[in-house]
């Protein structure tokens, strides 16, 4: 089981670098609103998620839902903290860091 919780680990990394594609690409100014949605950094972006969401549901052969669902919806919002820190320089602020503490707390008390 150990193997596929650091899966489940990975995947939410990549869901959090997805959010950081998502943010450039939004950053940029397009001639089109075609061009807006189908450039490489949303369509990545986009396929990234798909592909977590997938990975998601195999795991969902080997570890109990109660686990894969708070982790995979909460662990990426933590990593986005870091990621927004990271490449755009934003600020974490003492309410990011209890919101991020609260979060922490209630996987840890939906998992045990």
């Amino acid at each position: 089981m150990f193997f596929y919780i650091l899966i489940l680990l990975a995947a939410c990394m990549v869901s959090a670098i997805a959010q950081v594609f998502l943010k450039k690409a939004s950053q940029k100014e397009y001639g089109s609103l075609i061009r807006q949605y189908l450039n490489i950094w949303v369509v990545s972006g986009y396929a990234m998620f798909f592909a977590v969401m997938v990975l998601n549901i195999w795991l969902l052969k080997f570890i109990p839902m109660t686990v894969v669902s708070p982790v995979s919806e909460s662990l990426p919002l933590l990593l986005s903290f870091l990621t927004g820190k990271i490449f755009f320089g934003e600020a974490i602020t003492r309410r990011k860091v209890l919101g991020a503490a609260c979060i922490v707390a209630g996987i840890i008390i939906v998992i045990l």
